[in-house]
Parts: structure tokens; C-alpha cells; sequence
């Protein structure tokens, strides 16, 4: 099997009479397949988003995405950011990205944001505890520059069906909040480990019930509360 690197073939398959005594690779990949965006960005009108409309719309949707995904961005701008209501701006959906602490890939990520017209570069650098801070931009950039009832938050590796979201928060009435989503009840703070929470943080043994990270939608007031809670530094 000489010729291969892990980057060549992440899985491998024998089948037949054979005896494997044991398998090894001579060197590790120096990097995600997305830090090679040149692979990956398709310089396609057809990919490109129109510009934010000055009209109403039924929905924003704000995509997080870490600044070296350029693979899971093109996979959204190919699939699901294709479906006619975003197409015909009933429907408006951005990416909202942090920088990277290698400049060459920032360099790209400014060059694809300028292309595409669909990404919002945050001023902070991107790590997993800031991830807060993303969902807060989405909650700023859809009230300060876009008029819509609701706001959905979900991840770059989620497929939103867009025509079964606008008929879900359309059955709902216009004149309460709305939080929809998967909704965790009585979950513990963690004390440990990747998703740790500090008793500064959260002092309480329960959180308030909280919808799952990779997709939930609230209504236009609850971001307008988040927003200028956090713009008084009074946001908990």
C-alpha cells in the first residue's frame, strides 16, 4: 500500500484471504482540508448572496463558523443557502466568523467575505469559549441592519430546512416571544472538562431551560433584549 499519506486515505478497507499484521502512517496531516481554501472556494455568481434587502423579511439566519471552515461554508452556499427564499431575499442568512491567529488564512477569509458577500468578520480572535460572543453579533447585526420578526442561530455543519422553519414560526403568533428549539430542562452546570462552566459564571446547580446549540430561532424582542443587555454590560 506505499504511496498513500493519512491525508490520501483516512479509512482503508481489505478485503479477501489477507493477513494484516499492522498498519502505520509515516506522517500525521499538517492541517484540516479547510485550511486549503484554493480547494475548496468556487468563484461562482451562482454562489454569492444578494445583497441585505430594505424590505421585511421572515427570517434572518446567522450561521457560526469557525474562520478556517471554508470547506462547511461552500457546502452551505451549494445546498441549503440555495433554496428560493433565501435566493429571493424573503429569508437572509450570513456567516458570522472570528478571526484566526495565522495570517494567511485571514488574508483568504477577507478575500472570500468580499466575493461572496455573505460573511460577517468579528474584531476578536476565534476560540471555543467566545463562541457566546458570536451568538451576541448575530443578535446585534439582526436588529441594527435588518427588519424581521425572527432571528435563527445554528452551526456551519447543520442543514436548515428553510421551507419547514418559515412553516413552524409561522404558526405562531407575531404578538408573544418565541424561543424554538430543542429544549434541554434541568441540566447541571459542567465544572469540568471542554463545555466547564465557573460558578462565576453560573453560581446556580440548574440552568433556566436553554435549546440545543446547532439550531434554535427566537423572536426579534428576545435579541433586542440580549443586545442591550450586553451593550450595558448587563447581560448574565
Amino acid at each position: 500500500m506505499q504511496g498513500f499519506t493519512l491525508e490520501d486515505a483516512t479509512g482503508l478497507a481489505i478485503k479477501g484471504d489477507v493477513d494484516v499484521h499492522s498498519v502505520y502512517a509515516t506522517s500525521l496531516p499538517t492541517s484540516h482540508s479547510s485550511f486549503s481554501p484554493d480547494r475548496v472556494l468556487e468563484m461562482s455568481e451562482n454562489w454569492r448572496s444578494p445583497p441585505l434587502p430594505e424590505s421585511t423579511v421572515d427570517l434572518f439566519i446567522g450561521i457560526i463558523s469557525a474562520s478556517n471552515h471554508f470547506a462547511e461554508r461552500m457546502a452551505v452556499r451549494k445546498t441549503w443557502m440555495q433554496s428560493s427564499q433565501i435566493k429571493s431575499s424573503n429569508v437572509v442568512a450570513r456567516f458570522f466568523v472570528a478571526l484566526n491567529l495565522r495570517n494567511e488564512v485571514n488574508t483568504m477569509l477577507k478575500k472570500e467575505a468580499e466575493y461572496f458577500q455573505d460573511i460577517v468578520i468579528l474584531p476578536f480572535m476565534d476560540r471555543y469559549e467566545l463562541v457566546v460572543l458570536k451568538t451576541i453579533a448575530i443578535c446585534d447585526y439582526a436588529v441594527h441592519n435588518l427588519t424581521t420578526p425572527y432571528i435563527m442561530k445554528c452551526d456551519d455543519d447543520t442543514f436548515i430546512r428553510v421551507d419547514v422553519v418559515l412553516k413552524e414560526i409561522k404558526r405562531v403568533s407575531q404578538e408573544k416571544p418565541l424561543y424554538m428549539g430543542n429544549l434541554n430542562l434541568l441540566h447541571r452546570p459542567l465544572r469540568h472538562g471542554k463545555w466547564a462552566v465557573s460558578f462565576e459564571e453560573w453560581p446556580g446547580y440548574i440552568y433556566p431551560p436553554y435549546a440545543n446549540g446547532p439550531g434554535y430561532i427566537i423572536s426579534r424582542d428576545i435579541a433586542k433584549f440580549i443586545d442591550s443587555q450586553h451593550a450595558n454590560q448587563r447581560l448574565r
